[in-house]
């Protein structure tokens, strides 16, 4: 058995922590969560409103696309990944939440109108498609990394990570509002970057149980 099962079979926090795929997982949650999610109330409303030109009302039909998009593409995209790795997916997220960051930039480029906030919602939509398909492939793949004795801990881990992220997020938003927005984001399309190669790197380190999404009719019989 490869080092990291036989870890998982001993118990404890320090178990945990020595389980370097989980890790692995784990620093990819957290760099997720720091470059989309927690920037989506940091650096996102304040480039968009600053160098952007969008105001307070135009945010709101931003944000609106935001909850729109989630809330009618999450059976999609959960069936769409069914039978699938859950790391191809994890490479998808970071690609997606990149090409946001991307289209956002432009978009600060604008001076404001429509055009602005149409390629903001445009930014937007590529960053909540992104969201839909974090559900199928993180949450479960720590779930069955862990040994049922160690679930427990292994989730209160990974939350960790997402609180983690999200206190670092807005401190990193800083430096948008200091005048380097362009350069921020820059910074978090390389991340995303990191995060779709460190899937991709992650895959061969997992069981193909483990990493892959169960086929449509297992999860109608659940």
């Amino acid at each position: 058995a490869r080092p990291e099962i036989a870890l998982r079979q001993e118990g404890g926090f320090r178990t945990v922590f020595a389980d370097r795929v989980f890790m692995r997982v784990w620093l990819l949650t957290a760099l997720l969560v720091a470059v989309c999610y927690a920037q989506y109330h940091a650096a996102f409303p304040a480039f968009a409103t600053d160098q952007g030109g969008l105001s307070a009302g135009d945010l709101g039909i931003v944000f609106a696309v935001n909850t729109f998009v989630v809330a009618g593409a999450q059976l999609v995209s959960l069936r769409a990944m069914a039978g699938r790795r859950r790391t191809r997916g994890l490479a998808l997220v970071g690609a997606a939440v990149a090409c946001g960051w991307g289209v956002a930039l432009l978009a600060g480029g604008l001076g404001g109108g429509a055009g602005a906030l149409a390629a903001f919602s445009l930014a937007m939509l590529l960053l909540a498609l992104a969201e839909t398909f974090v559900s199928p492939t993180l949450p479960p793949l720590v779930n069955d990394l862990a040994p049922d004795r160690l679930r427990g801990r292994y989730n209160g881990v990974s939350t960790l990570a997402w609180t983690t992220g999200f206190a670092a997020g807005p401190a990193v938003a800083g430096v948008a509002v200091a005048g380097h927005a362009e350069a921020l984001f820059l910074g978090f399309i390389v991340c995303c970057g990191f995060i779709a190669a460190g899937a991709l790197r992650l895959e061969r380190r997992l069981p193909h149980a483990v990493n892959l999404v169960p086929p449509t009719s297992t999860l109608a019989a659940k």
